[in-house]
């Protein structure tokens, strides 16, 4: 059995962390992403919102109840980027994608464990400082957050 590595998600672009997890994954290597909803995204804030209201739109239009069924958390968000960048229709991506675990704030057994961060995804080295940015959580209202 591997060891888990804890990646602490504040403060880091969604894109390139679900890049490196990805590419990290078919290694065999397993993951645990904490603190998803601080994830940042590119954007202004109303620019966010207003395309998050045209997703959330999408839908059947003879039968609604049927489908398209959106994910809301931003864990849920997280784990949708990084299956898009994993193969399909393979075992090979059906394992990689079962040793990746995401939560929004920091659950009881990894609050205690050493949390990592990814250089290359940080936001003050991916993003120009003057481009506005947005919270991947700004959508997602729950109050029932744990602050590691």
């Amino acid at each position: 059995m591997s060891k888990v590595i804890v990646i602490d998600c504040h403060g880091h672009v969604l894109g390139r962390v679900a890049s490196v997890v990805a590419k990290n994954l078919l290694l065999g290597k397993k993951f645990v992403l904490v603190r998803c909803e601080d994830l940042q995204v590119c954007g202004t804030l109303k620019m966010r919102l207003v395309q998050w209201e045209l997703y959330q739109r999408k839908r059947v239009n003879t039968n609604p109840t049927r489908g398209a069924f959106h994910h809301r958390s931003p864990a849920d968000m997280v784990r949708k980027a990084i299956r898009g960048m994993l193969p399909k229709n393979n075992y090979r991506g059906k394992l990689a994608l079962k040793n990746l675990k995401c939560f929004e704030g920091c659950p009881a057994p990894y609050d205690k464990m050493k949390k990592s961060s990814i250089p290359a995804a940080a936001a003050i080295y991916s993003f120009n400082p003057t481009r506005k940015r947005t919270l991947l959580g700004v959508t997602w209202n729950c109050s029932r957050m744990e602050i590691c």
